[in-house]
């Protein structure tokens, strides 16, 4: 059942609309699944109120989780910069030269398996 749900998500959110989706309140957000699934589905009224209500829920916990990854991914960053800044204090503007070559190769090698995974032929 999970799975189905991931493909409803996938086919409310397209990646070109996820932006337009962001938008949209957590009301609207449940609204708009919640009449895709009815439409596919072709759900009863019954069945729709609890569908809505249930995805209501979802969209308020999972917009709570997104809030609490923020403030954790801008915490990472802050103590990654400072280690950064620490770290550079101790080198020398040579090893600070490599250092940073380095680190531009890595960033480099990371985006491209990044892309690599996030690879759809279908958007191409």
């Amino acid at each position: 059942m999970a799975i189905a749900g991931s493909s409803f998500a996938q086919d409310v959110e397209p990646r070109k609309d996820r932006k337009e989706f962001e938008k949209m309140t957590m009301e609207e957000r449940a609204e708009k699944r919640t009449e895709k699934m009815k439409a596919e589905l072709e759900l009863t009224e019954v069945q729709a109120i609890e569908i809505k209500s249930l995805n209501e829920e979802h969209m308020k916990e999972m917009d709570e989780i997104r809030a609490e990854m923020k403030k954790l991914k801008e915490r990472a960053k802050a103590k990654k910069d400072a280690h950064h800044e620490k770290v550079n204090a101790v080198l020398t503007a040579e090893q600070r030269e490599k250092h940073e070559a380095k680190m531009a190769e890595h960033k480099k090698r990371h985006e491209m398996r990044k892309r690599q995974c996030h690879h759809n032929p279908e958007e191409e």
